[in-house]
């Protein structure tokens, strides 16, 4: 399938696009201590029945393990409802830790598991994080948790509605960072989480303005912004975008029409999956964009797509298919989880 990634949609690109790449492959050793790190979380928190005791064990045993990809499962462990003292670990571990990546976990576990007491210690963070080494399974690079926690505003204003108009001053308040080229689009990223808290349709338009651009990595740049606006309708930019002269705009459109999941662009969407003459990047793009989106109306042309010229789509369709309804056909990768 085609398609490149935009910078800093997880943490993983982070050390991407930084420029200083190291690492091997992954060690058995690791994913065995993994496990024995997840099994024995699970067991010390069972074992507390108060959110302070709780966040205690979760500190206890991010401090225990030094290796980072192994700490991260701390933050799939967050307890709820929203206590202080999970604020105090989650702030710690953003304020303190070496990793960039590490500390972006930290702070969106504050956006959506944060109190209403923790805007300031994102505010900070998005505002002021550093540059620190970042490290992902064997890739090592550089990065930092503005990005991260410039959305986890946004994230704890929606939980915490009272908290919006701070959290938009906060976003407004934010400057540019010192780097032009912004390799973490924090720009982009201060307006995104600005309108997913005001709903301020005026913030779009530049990035309307960007899908009209004769550049096509503009245009692409502008595709791949709506990704983070939590958009609920699509714009018809958008949808015309699929069918850009540029192969890297079309595909960024399938795969972000299907996060948007305005119900409205199903049947654009299923044109262009069983439309052979497309390309074969855009079409697996949009296929797996209906699967994602649950569109059932496409169930009957995901079966008719097993048989597609093309192997790529084929696989992609039986993914889809399986998203759809649970049935995993033959072109169904094996180990492949959908869920």
């Amino acid at each position: 399938m085609r398609h490149s990634i935009p910078f800093c949609t997880v943490v993983t690109l982070i050390a991407l696009a930084a420029g200083r790449i190291e690492g091997g492959p992954p060690l058995r050793e690791e994913g065995e201590s993994r496990v024995k790190f997840t099994a024995d979380l699970k067991a010390a928190l069972a074992a507390e029945g108060t959110a302070t005791g709780k966040a205690a064990a979760l500190s206890r045993a991010y401090k225990a393990e030094s290796h980072s990809d192994v700490r991260r499962v701390v933050f799939e462990h967050i307890s709820t409802p929203p206590d202080a003292a999970i604020d105090r670990f989650l702030a710690d571990v953003l304020s303190d830790d070496a990793d960039a990546g590490i500390r972006s976990l930290a702070a969106t576990a504050l956006g959506t598991h944060g109190t209403d007491q923790c805007l300031p210690t994102l505010a900070k963070a998005a505002a002021t994080d550093k540059v620190t080494e970042c490290r992902v399974g064997c890739i090592v690079g550089t990065g930092t948790a503005r990005r991260a926690a410039t959305f986890a505003i946004a994230a704890l204003a929606a939980r915490h509605p009272k908290l919006a108009g701070r959290a938009a001053t906060t976003l407004r308040e934010l400057t540019p960072p010192a780097d032009p080229k912004d390799a973490e689009s924090l720009a982009d990223a201060r307006v995104q989480a600005l309108y997913q808290v005001t709903h301020d349709e005026k913030l779009l338009t530049p990035f309307l303005e960007r899908l009209r651009s004769t550049d096509a990595k503009v245009r692409e740049n502008g595709v791949v912004a709506f990704r983070f606006f939590q958009l609920k309708v699509a714009p018809p930019e958008l949808v015309a975008a699929l069918g850009d002269a540029d192969a890297d705009v079309r595909s960024w459109a399938g795969l972000a029409l299907g996060e948007i999941a305005d119900p409205k662009t199903v049947p654009v969407l299923m044109a262009v999956a069983g439309d052979a003459k497309k390309d074969a990047g855009l079409r697996c793009n949009v296929i797996g964009s209906l699967g994602r989106m649950k569109a059932t109306t496409a169930t009957d042309l995901m079966r008719q797509l097993l048989a597609d010229e093309n192997a790529a789509v084929q696989v992609q369709a039986a993914i889809s298919l399986y998203r759809l309804t649970g049935e995993k056909v033959k072109q169904f990768p094996a180990g492949y989880n959908a869920n």
